[in-house]
């Protein structure tokens, strides 16, 4: 009974280490070795034209910035849209809107009566949009002047349906930003990796775009950029990927904040997890076979899979089935992703121009770590 137990323990051990070794150490690293073989996208023979859809909530202090940085594109502006929903916002976001609207020809302001989420207002802008592309960003976003120039040259390939840009933080300098810092450092990553590959996962929320005729907003999604890409991904078109097209947002800077956020973007990815269920398991490509489970069903099965190992671990020692080189396993998955995790965050913070070659002290990786897997358990507890 008791060598029964044991090897029922060890097996369960070894799963569970299996896939957390592949979801931290060996998707990432077959991502960075896809992403080398990223193809260089033909030129555009005629720019797009762009429905640039800022959903705003009290950004009354952001606005006139963020209009004016989308002015300031290297885009022909004749050929670009602006339309700002305002939703209930009780900060003068509604007035300094119209101001914009009054002084700016190519600028519409739609205004929701009560705060309907940003999925609501991406819906009700794609109602009225005149461009080819819808932009998605947010108001508090700031653009490199090339960035649409950039996030739009993938859709000469007439199988890319929609394209992500690159997520900088604005802060990534700041050392109580570093645990958002080396988060978002992976996911360009995996990003450029699963482009290369087949289709970005999801989009950052604050550069991406698609065809307009590709996705339907949902407002009952937690989640839009990720329901988007599954949308744009059920249709048989691609996800691509603009690493040039950047985009630059001040980051949570405390294990608390970064939390809200995390929690937010697991309870998304559980209910496009069940939303979407029938193509995800039955559609034969990369993006349902590798990409979304290794990407985002791995991340949200986390807390369990450590809990699944940790139970498996003791049910072998407490059998007496006492096995060095599984002890041993697990100790060097520790240390493995701890470095790891650190190294992964160096090129993005040189690129950024933060200290070339800096790393992300194990503490910050460790104090990360558990906040995404509280995170993680209180997004399943709210959708249970």
């Amino acid at each position: 009974m008791a060598s029964t137990l044991g090897g029922v323990s060890a097996a369960l051990f070894i799963l569970a280490l299996a896939l957390l070794y592949w979801h931290f150490l060996g998707y990432v690293i077959a991502m960075a070795i896809m992403r080398r073989r990223r193809k260089t996208t033909p030129a555009l023979e005629e720019p797009p034209t762009l429905s640039v859809v800022i959903p705003v909530y009290n950004e009354a202090n952001n606005l006139r910035s963020r209009v004016e940085n989308l002015l300031s594109q290297d885009y022909s502006q004749d050929r670009v849209e602006i339309i700002i929903v305002e939703s209930g916002s009780t900060d003068g976001t509604a007035e300094a809107a119209r101001e914009l609207e009054a002084r700016t020809p190519n600028l519409r302001v739609l205004i929701q009566p009560a705060r309907l989420g940003k999925a609501s207002a991406v819906a009700e802008a794609k109602r009225v949009a005149k461009g080819s592309i819808i932009v998605v960003t947010d108001a508090n976003t700031v653009y490199d002047r090339s960035t649409l120039a950039k996030l739009v040259e993938p859709f000469s390939d007439a199988r890319i349906g929609g394209v992500g840009g690159r997520f900088v933080p604005k802060n990534v300098s700041d050392p109580a930003a570093a645990g958002s810092a080396l988060y978002w450092s992976i996911e360009e990553i995996l990003r450029a990796g699963e482009a290369a590959l087949d289709s970005c996962c999801t989009f950052h929320g604050e550069v991406y775009a698609w065809r307009r005729d590709l996705v339907e907003p949902d407002p009952e999604a937690i989640i839009d950029d990720l329901d988007s890409a599954i949308q744009i991904r059920k249709k048989g078109y691609r996800i691509g990927y603009a690493p040039e097209a950047v985009a630059f947002e001040v980051v949570p800077t405390s294990a608390g904040d970064m939390a809200i956020q995390w929690k937010k973007n697991a309870l998304g990815a559980i209910q496009c997890a069940f939303r979407h269920a029938r193509f995800l398991w039955t559609a034969p490509n990369y993006y349902t076979y590798l990409i979304f489970p290794s990407h985002k069903g791995l991340q949200v099965l986390q807390p369990f899979l450590l809990l699944l190992a940790a139970a498996g671990l003791l049910g072998v020692v407490l059998t007496g089935a006492y096995d060095l080189p599984l002890i041993a396993s697990f100790l060097s998955w520790i240390v493995i992703s701890v470095v790891s995790a650190s190294l992964a965050s160096v090129e993005i913070r040189r690129e950024s121009g933060s200290r070339p070659g800096s790393l992300v002290k194990p503490v910050v990786w460790i104090r990360t770590f558990f906040a995404f897997q509280w995170a993680v358990l209180l997004a399943w507890r709210d959708y249970v």
